[in-house]
């Protein structure tokens, strides 16, 4: 599922035009110093909801330059809008069956990034085509 929320997400061209694809990266592999804006998708909790399929609980990170935190919330507020909207979405056969976005927390500062940031969590639910 992990491919095709990236791909869900990354090739929407509203959030593709306030963060490049190439600047969205796993909780894992974010480079010592990323360029900003960038984004983090982190996958947390799962378990399995029914025959093939699981739910998966993640959450969006947005980054961006001290100052404004107006690029993070229309970040975060489109995720929310694809996740609400997605239906039955395939990608390399990964599904997303249904999301359903549970909070934004906007107007954090991260100091290990020296960035302002701000989060949205959601629970996912798909499996393989």
């Amino acid at each position: 599922m992990r491919k095709a929320l990236f791909r869900l997400i990354t090739t929407d061209a509203i959030v593709a035009s306030l963060i490049p694809p190439e600047q969205w990266y796993e909780r894992s592999a974010v480079p010592d110093t990323p360029p900003k804006p960038f984004a983090v998708l982190a996958f947390t909790g799962r378990a399995r909801v029914g025959k093939g399929l699981r739910s998966q609980s993640i959450q969006v990170w947005a980054y961006q330059e001290r100052g404004s935190y107006d690029l993070i919330e229309k970040v975060l507020n489109r995720v929310e809008v694809i996740l609400e909207e997605v239906a039955d979405f395939k990608y390399l056969g990964e599904r997303i069956a249904a999301a359903t976005p549970r909070g934004i927390n906007a107007d954090l500062y991260d100091d290990a990034w020296r960035a302002n940031t701000g989060s949205l969590d959601a629970v996912v639910v798909g499996g393989y085509v």
